[in-house]
Protein backbone atom coordinates (compact mmCIF):
# COMPACT_ATOMS: atom_id res chain seq x y z
CA UNK A 1 0.00 0.00 0.00
CA UNK A 2 1.62 3.39 -1.06
CA UNK A 3 2.75 5.95 1.87
CA UNK A 4 0.40 8.92 2.68
CA UNK A 5 3.31 11.01 1.30
CA UNK A 6 3.12 8.67 -2.29
CA UNK A 7 -0.30 9.41 -2.51
CA UNK A 8 -0.14 12.93 -1.92
CA UNK A 9 2.47 13.29 -4.48
CA UNK A 10 0.00 11.24 -7.13
CA UNK A 11 -3.68 12.98 -6.59
CA UNK A 12 -1.95 16.13 -5.77
CA UNK A 13 -0.34 17.18 -8.12
CA UNK A 14 -1.52 20.24 -9.70
CA UNK A 15 -2.90 21.19 -12.70
CA UNK A 16 -0.73 23.42 -13.95
CA UNK A 17 2.06 20.61 -13.24
CA UNK A 18 0.26 17.79 -15.24
CA UNK A 19 2.34 17.50 -17.97
CA UNK A 20 5.65 17.96 -16.18
CA UNK A 21 5.44 15.03 -13.65
CA UNK A 22 9.05 15.64 -12.91
CA UNK A 23 8.99 18.96 -11.99
CA UNK A 24 6.04 18.10 -9.60
CA UNK A 25 8.07 15.11 -7.75
CA UNK A 26 10.89 17.34 -7.35
CA UNK A 27 8.99 19.74 -5.41
CA UNK A 28 7.77 17.35 -3.42
CA UNK A 29 10.78 15.67 -2.57
CA UNK A 30 12.24 19.35 -1.72
CA UNK A 31 9.54 20.77 0.69
CA UNK A 32 9.92 16.69 2.54
CA UNK A 33 13.41 17.42 2.72
CA UNK A 34 14.74 17.13 6.59
CA UNK A 35 16.69 20.32 6.37
CA UNK A 36 13.97 21.85 4.74
CA UNK A 37 10.92 21.45 7.06
CA UNK A 38 13.68 22.38 10.08
CA UNK A 39 13.99 25.59 8.39
CA UNK A 40 10.21 26.06 7.62
CA UNK A 41 9.40 25.31 11.32
CA UNK A 42 11.71 27.55 12.80
CA UNK A 43 10.40 30.09 9.91
CA UNK A 44 6.90 29.82 11.81
CA UNK A 45 8.49 30.25 15.34
CA UNK A 46 10.23 33.16 14.32
CA UNK A 47 7.26 34.93 12.28
CA UNK A 48 4.95 33.76 15.39
CA UNK A 49 6.73 35.66 17.60
CA UNK A 50 6.69 39.15 15.71
CA UNK A 51 4.62 41.95 16.71
CA UNK A 52 4.27 43.27 13.17
CA UNK A 53 4.94 41.26 9.82
CA UNK A 54 5.37 42.71 6.78
CA UNK A 55 3.94 42.57 3.21
CA UNK A 56 6.85 43.93 0.89
CA UNK A 57 7.56 40.80 -0.21
CA UNK A 58 11.30 39.89 -1.41
CA UNK A 59 11.60 43.60 -2.67
CA UNK A 60 14.18 45.98 -0.66
CA UNK A 61 13.12 48.25 2.11
CA UNK A 62 15.80 50.61 0.74
CA UNK A 63 14.82 50.48 -2.41
CA UNK A 64 10.97 51.22 -1.22
CA UNK A 65 12.64 54.39 0.97
CA UNK A 66 14.65 55.90 -2.14
CA UNK A 67 11.54 55.77 -4.46
CA UNK A 68 9.46 57.62 -1.60
CA UNK A 69 12.23 59.80 -1.27
CA UNK A 70 12.41 60.80 -5.47
CA UNK A 71 8.78 61.22 -4.90
CA UNK A 72 9.36 64.27 -2.93
CA UNK A 73 7.99 62.82 0.37
CA UNK A 74 9.68 65.00 3.97
CA UNK A 75 9.06 61.83 5.70
CA UNK A 76 9.86 58.96 3.90
CA UNK A 77 10.45 56.13 6.94
CA UNK A 78 7.37 56.69 8.17
CA UNK A 79 5.06 56.37 4.28
CA UNK A 80 7.93 53.18 4.01
CA UNK A 81 5.65 51.86 7.43
CA UNK A 82 2.71 52.32 6.04
CA UNK A 83 3.88 50.79 2.66
CA UNK A 84 5.18 47.56 3.94
CA UNK A 85 3.20 47.12 7.35
CA UNK A 86 -0.25 48.50 7.74
CA UNK A 87 -3.24 46.52 6.43
CA UNK A 88 -6.93 45.92 6.90
CA UNK A 89 -7.25 44.15 9.85
CA UNK A 90 -3.85 44.92 11.23
CA UNK A 91 -4.91 47.36 14.08
CA UNK A 92 -1.45 47.55 15.73
CA UNK A 93 0.20 48.89 13.01
CA UNK A 94 -2.73 50.97 12.20
CA UNK A 95 -2.23 52.39 15.33
CA UNK A 96 1.40 52.93 15.48
CA UNK A 97 1.12 54.72 11.81
CA UNK A 98 -1.38 56.90 12.96
CA UNK A 99 0.82 58.19 16.07
CA UNK A 100 3.66 58.54 13.52
CA UNK A 101 1.90 60.90 11.38
CA UNK A 102 0.51 63.13 14.30
CA UNK A 103 4.09 63.76 15.02
CA UNK A 104 4.98 64.32 11.23
CA UNK A 105 2.04 66.40 11.30
CA UNK A 106 3.30 69.06 14.24
CA UNK A 107 7.71 69.05 13.10
CA UNK A 108 5.66 69.81 9.76
CA UNK A 109 3.40 72.31 11.60
CA UNK A 110 6.19 73.93 13.43
CA UNK A 111 8.64 74.06 10.18
CA UNK A 112 5.84 75.79 8.42
CA UNK A 113 5.62 78.60 11.50
CA UNK A 114 8.92 79.98 10.62
CA UNK A 115 7.68 80.74 7.28
CA UNK A 116 5.15 83.31 5.41
CA UNK A 117 1.74 82.34 4.85
CA UNK A 118 2.14 81.81 1.21
CA UNK A 119 5.06 79.24 1.57
CA UNK A 120 3.84 76.30 -1.03
CA UNK A 121 4.31 72.87 0.81
CA UNK A 122 7.15 71.69 -1.10
CA UNK A 123 9.36 74.77 -0.34
CA UNK A 124 8.53 74.01 3.92
CA UNK A 125 11.91 71.78 4.87
CA UNK A 126 12.00 69.81 7.60
CA UNK A 127 14.94 68.82 9.77
CA UNK A 128 16.58 65.70 7.68
CA UNK A 129 16.63 63.04 10.26
CA UNK A 130 13.26 64.04 11.57
CA UNK A 131 11.19 60.71 10.51
CA UNK A 132 13.56 58.54 11.62
CA UNK A 133 13.57 60.05 15.13
CA UNK A 134 9.90 59.87 15.29
CA UNK A 135 10.17 56.07 13.96
CA UNK A 136 12.62 55.41 16.51
CA UNK A 137 10.39 56.79 19.09
CA UNK A 138 7.18 55.60 18.77
CA UNK A 139 8.20 51.85 18.29
CA UNK A 140 10.43 51.98 21.33
CA UNK A 141 7.09 53.45 23.35
CA UNK A 142 5.12 50.48 21.65
CA UNK A 143 7.26 47.66 21.48
CA UNK A 144 9.86 48.32 24.15
CA UNK A 145 13.28 50.08 23.22
CA UNK A 146 15.92 48.08 21.43
CA UNK A 147 19.18 49.45 21.35
CA UNK A 148 21.45 49.26 18.26
CA UNK A 149 21.61 50.82 14.58
CA UNK A 150 19.06 49.06 13.35
CA UNK A 151 15.79 50.64 13.93
CA UNK A 152 13.27 47.49 14.89
CA UNK A 153 11.03 46.68 11.96
CA UNK A 154 12.82 48.73 9.38
CA UNK A 155 15.91 47.09 8.38
CA UNK A 156 18.89 47.99 6.95
CA UNK A 157 16.30 51.33 6.03
CA UNK A 158 16.68 52.63 8.96
CA UNK A 159 19.95 53.08 10.45
CA UNK A 160 20.13 55.41 13.84
CA UNK A 161 23.79 56.39 15.50
CA UNK A 162 24.10 54.81 19.07
CA UNK A 163 24.30 57.01 21.95
CA UNK A 164 22.88 59.75 23.93
CA UNK A 165 23.13 62.72 21.17
CA UNK A 166 23.00 62.44 17.47
CA UNK A 167 25.88 61.75 14.98
CA UNK A 168 25.10 65.47 13.31
CA UNK A 169 25.77 66.54 17.16
CA UNK A 170 28.31 64.47 18.17
CA UNK A 171 30.24 65.19 14.79
CA UNK A 172 30.19 68.98 15.30
CA UNK A 173 31.53 68.53 19.10
CA UNK A 174 34.77 66.43 17.68
CA UNK A 175 35.39 69.11 15.23
CA UNK A 176 34.78 72.10 17.50
CA UNK A 177 37.18 70.33 20.11
CA UNK A 178 39.82 69.90 17.13
CA UNK A 179 39.90 73.33 16.42
CA UNK A 180 39.97 74.28 20.01
CA UNK A 181 43.28 71.69 20.35
CA UNK A 182 44.81 73.42 17.02
CA UNK A 183 43.99 76.87 18.55
CA UNK A 184 45.99 76.15 21.68
CA UNK A 185 48.79 74.63 20.04
CA UNK A 186 49.63 77.54 17.94
CA UNK A 187 48.92 79.74 20.96
CA UNK A 188 51.56 77.51 22.55
CA UNK A 189 54.03 77.49 19.60
CA UNK A 190 53.65 81.55 19.11
CA UNK A 191 54.62 82.17 22.96
CA UNK A 192 57.66 79.35 22.89
CA UNK A 193 58.79 81.28 19.56
CA UNK A 194 58.76 84.68 21.58
CA UNK A 195 60.44 83.43 24.63
CA UNK A 196 63.21 81.71 22.41
CA UNK A 197 63.58 85.19 20.20
CA UNK A 198 63.76 87.33 23.14
CA UNK A 199 66.28 84.68 24.95
CA UNK A 200 68.14 85.21 22.03
CA UNK A 201 68.49 89.18 21.73
CA UNK A 202 69.44 88.99 25.10
CA UNK A 203 72.02 86.89 24.55
CA UNK A 204 73.28 89.14 21.88
CA UNK A 205 73.00 92.69 24.10
CA UNK A 206 75.01 91.02 26.81
CA UNK A 207 78.08 89.32 23.87
CA UNK A 208 77.91 93.12 22.40
CA UNK A 209 78.41 94.55 26.29
CA UNK A 210 81.44 92.10 26.94
CA UNK A 211 82.64 92.85 23.85
CA UNK A 212 82.95 96.33 24.83
CA UNK A 213 84.73 95.49 28.28
CA UNK A 214 81.15 95.38 30.29
CA UNK A 215 80.62 92.40 32.21
CA UNK A 216 77.17 91.56 33.20
CA UNK A 217 76.00 88.63 34.91
CA UNK A 218 73.05 86.33 33.53
CA UNK A 219 70.48 86.20 35.47
CA UNK A 220 70.29 83.02 37.13
CA UNK A 221 66.84 80.99 38.78
CA UNK A 222 67.02 80.49 42.35
CA UNK A 223 66.19 77.01 42.11
CA UNK A 224 67.06 75.72 45.76
CA UNK A 225 64.99 74.19 48.12
CA UNK A 226 63.27 76.31 51.10
CA UNK A 227 65.05 76.17 54.02
CA UNK A 228 62.83 74.12 56.75
CA UNK A 229 64.97 75.09 59.68
CA UNK A 230 64.04 78.74 61.71
CA UNK A 231 65.65 81.76 60.92
CA UNK A 232 68.35 83.23 62.68
CA UNK A 233 67.68 85.47 66.10
CA UNK A 234 69.49 88.34 66.94
CA UNK A 235 71.34 88.13 70.21
CA UNK A 236 69.06 89.75 73.29
CA UNK A 237 71.00 92.79 74.12
CA UNK A 238 68.67 93.24 77.19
Amino acid sequence: MPSAPRIARLEGCPNELKDRPEDWEWLCKHFMDPKFVKKSIAGKKARDSKTLLHHSGSKPFSYRLEARRQEGSKFPQIDLFNDVYVRPGNETAKEIHDVMVEKSTAVLQEATSQLPPETPIEDVNVPEDADIQIVTEVLDQKLGRRYGKIVRCMGKAGVRETGASSSRSSTGEVNALKEEVTTLKGQLAAQGEYIKAQDERMSMIVQALAMSGLQIPMPTRDVAPPSTSQPLHPADTQ
